[in-house]
């Protein structure tokens, strides 16, 4: 095996031999039925403690890809594919190499403290609660009943709101638009993604204000 794990990486070595053994039994490197290398054979070969060989083989076992028989040693699955019977799905791993990551600890404490405290994170972008018009809404609404239908709108947005923007945009900025040319998102976060996803490559160059 001239493959070896990088204990520089910021994942796990035993995650990264698991990723490995699956990446070879999907391209066939290893066959269903067969047996892989021994625990202690193939931690020798890869420089790294039994009990790190013994992880990956329990995460590949936790994912239905091999099955561990005590004495027998590790043999890769003959139902990979899910033909004889459902395999259950390794939700972990699904989170942790998605798109969406979740929060850092520091992100996380920070909301938690602005929800308990009195203070105000200033990260967020958001609008303080008592900046927010409710009162002024309350008074549209009852003068103006909301009839429209709840459910999707258009995949640009609501027309009529596209339209009050074109125009509100003519006023105060003089910007010429038609509302074709306008996507409503749910939030300038959401608007920002969009726009990276379309419009930057990796390695581009990105200025933005400080505080942004």
């Amino acid at each position: 095996m001239n493959w070896k794990p990088d204990r520089k990486a910021n994942k796990a070595v035993y995650r990264q031999i698991a990723d490995y053994i699956e990446h070879g039994i999907a391209s066939g490197e290893y066959l269903p039925d067969s047996m892989l290398p021994s625990e202690r054979k193939l931690a020798i070969e890869l420089g790294v403690n039994r009990s790190t060989v013994v992880a990956a083989y329990e995460e590949l076992a936790a994912a239905g890809v091999v099955i561990r028989k005590k004495g027998s040693g590790t043999q890769v699955s003959s139902d990979i594919w899910g033909i004889a019977h459902k395999r259950i799905p390794n939700w972990g791993r699904y989170v942790e190499y998605g798109s969406f990551l979740p929060n850092l600890p520091l992100v996380q404490k920070i909301r938690n403290e602005t929800q308990e405290h009195d203070i105000i994170n200033l990260s967020s972008g958001e609008l303080s609660p008592e900046l927010f018009p409710a009162t002024e809404f309350q008074s549209i609404l009852a003068e103006m009943p909301f009839e429209a239908p709840l459910g999707y709108d258009h995949p640009q947005g609501n027309l009529e709101l596209r339209k009050t923007i074109t125009s509100h945009i003519k006023e105060t900025k003089q910007i010429d638009t038609e509302p074709l040319s306008i996507l409503i998102t749910s939030g300038a976060q959401q608007a920002l993604h969009l726009v990276i996803q379309c419009l930057l490559k990796p390695g581009d160059a990105v200025a933005i204000e400080d505080p942004s």
